[in-house]
């Protein structure tokens, strides 16, 4: 709660196949997990029910390939990597630069990914640009929130960020770009939602 970054966020380097060999967060069955704030809330950690009233404002910069036949996911928000609390009041100013060969890549201005149903998302803001570059990597990129999964409620979001993908983003499997979600559950919700930016593929 009411946490804030300042400092740069960065990651470089091979994730290693069946693991994670990086320290900043890392997620279920070593899929990494990377955020301004926090790489991975949720009840495994113990964190309760809710992030609220995180700030980033540094940028992220993160250059991490692997071998797609590792099928290794990847999760990084301007604010939180992964999560399956509650979000509310909290905002992303740090620009998002990413470069990667992952498997799979779930991006997102604020969230990376939500990853089960029930989460509320409220008054969250991203205000500056995502830009990806990616080989043979299936993608979820969003301006709030990659994908959301299941049923979820996402009200009063705001994305002022233009987003940019670039190179062979589709040669693993479909992708999903939105200016507010990516790809969202059948149950998910979005409601209040503002849209500055713009997206180019």
């Amino acid at each position: 709660t009411d946490c804030t970054n300042h400092g740069e966020v960065s990651m470089t380097g091979t994730h290693a196949s069946g693991g994670s060999d990086t320290t900043a967060g890392c997620g279920a069955a070593g899929n990494p997990c990377l955020g301004g704030v926090v790489g991975q809330a949720g009840n495994k950690l113990g964190l309760g029910d809710i992030v609220s009233g995180c700030v980033n404002h540094g940028k992220i910069n993160l250059n991490v390939s692997m071998r797609p036949s590792n099928k290794t996911e990847f999760q990084l928000g301007g604010v939180i990597g992964l999560t399956n609390v509650d979000v509310k009041d909290c905002h992303n100013y740090g620009e998002i630069d990413m470069k990667t060969g992952m498997y799979r890549t779930y991006l997102g201005g604020a969230i990376g990914r939500l990853y089960q149903s029930g989460t509320v998302v409220e008054n969250v803001t991203n205000n500056r640009s995502i830009e990806l570059t990616v080989g043979k990597s299936q993608c979820y990129i969003g301006g709030i929130t990659g994908y959301a999964a299941g049923s979820n409620s996402i009200t009063n979001v705001t994305n002022e960020a233009n987003i940019t993908v670039n190179e062979g983003h589709q040669t693993n499997g479909n992708s999903y770009i939105g200016a507010v979600v990516g790809q969202a559950g059948s149950g998910t919700t979005v409601s209040d939602a503002v849209c500055a930016g713009s997206i180019r593929i």
